[in-house]
């Protein structure tokens, strides 16, 4: 075929699909053209002839709509796709969203008791973040250790609190801790309390470790003052305040929130340097004084010059804690 031949036939074509894309409006036209017409010829045409060409041109126009019409209904077809996938999505997302405020709920002081005991059960770990660990210590480490005995099962707790040996966080810590205890509320926050309570911490996890062969075991010290205290056990996440009249928060582990938090406790952990309980020798059943000091320098937190009393008191604290949600 020549380049003419070529040209001839491409114009063509483009007529062709010119008159098919337009063949609905043309065809109106010239119906209603011809009807026009036929009214100035009526004596030459029959009356049936123009009720035909009039029900012809209302059949083109009518054609001409539901091209129209499906044409738009695709484009509407097409929008409502592309709006229903983000509607699913956001849809997803609220569900997702409402999933996991029903597995956080918010805890009174009188549930606290309750609401430890149940986190401990059947547990094979624990990670605490704190202050000087006065729960941990005389409730939920004995407690764990107790139930891993009994089970013969092995027992992870993690400990992260504050450094007894750092004057300035165990002063900034009792003056946080002041602030918010109401009066007459006890024994005040002291930087004594404080140092002791952490020292009595540190003393029980090897206590505890000595008679626990399937107890690891790991203590962090650290010189930043949390606001809130972390308790993480196999199914929940309890945070706490340490203001006593404000509500607390349980958190399941099928919750996002449990997980984000137990990731941010082994980050915490990486930047607390951890005791090395290594060069420690075992603790009798109720150490001495004298024991107590020979322990804590062979971890690398020698004891201020407390007299034998004083140790006592930190000894005391380690083994003989009282539970301080219980009723």
């Amino acid at each position: 075929m020549s380049t003419t031949d070529q040209r001839r036939s491409r114009r063509l074509q483009r007529a062709l699909r010119w008159l098919y894309d337009y063949l609905d409006v043309l065809l109106p036209i010239v119906l209603a053209f011809s009807v026009g017409l036929i009214d100035f010829t009526s004596d030459l045409v029959p009356e049936d002839a123009r009720f035909g060409f009039t029900m012809a041109v209302l059949g083109i126009m009518a054609i001409a709509s539901f091209k129209d019409r499906s044409a738009h209904g695709k484009t509407v077809e097409d929008a409502v796709t592309r709006s229903v996938h983000p509607l699913e999505e956001q849809v997803e997302r609220t569900a997702r969203s409402l999933e996991d405020n029903a597995l956080i709920r918010t805890v009174r002081p009188d549930e606290m008791y309750d609401v430890h005991r149940r986190a401990r059960q059947d547990t094979t770990q624990w990670q605490f973040k704190g202050g000087t660990g006065s729960h941990i210590r005389p409730v939920t480490l004995p407690e764990l250790v107790q139930a891993a005995r009994e089970r013969r099962s092995r027992l992870t707790v993690h400990i992260e609190i504050i450094d007894p040996g750092s004057t300035e966080s165990c002063q900034e810590y009792s003056r946080f801790r002041q602030s918010f205890s109401p009066p007459g509320s006890g024994s005040p926050w002291t930087l004594d309390r404080t140092r002791k309570g952490s020292y009595a911490t540190v003393l029980a996890a090897f206590w505890h470790l000595n008679r626990l062969p399937t107890l690891d075991i790991s203590v962090h010290t650290t010189t930043r003052v949390s606001a809130l205290r972390y308790d993480l056990s196999d199914r929940y996440l309890i945070l706490t305040q340490d203001d006593p009249t404000r509500e607390n928060f349980l958190i399941e582990r099928e919750s996002l929130l449990y997980k984000y938090f137990e990731i941010e406790l082994h980050q915490s952990r990486n930047h607390a340097p951890r005791i090395d309980f290594s060069g420690a020798t075992e603790l009798s059943d109720y150490p001495t004084a004298d024991e107590a000091r020979t322990f804590f320098d062979a971890v690398g937190k020698p004891l201020p010059s407390y007299s034998d009393s004083e140790v006592s008191e930190i000894i005391e604290l380690a083994l003989n804690g009282v539970d301080p949600y219980r009723r």
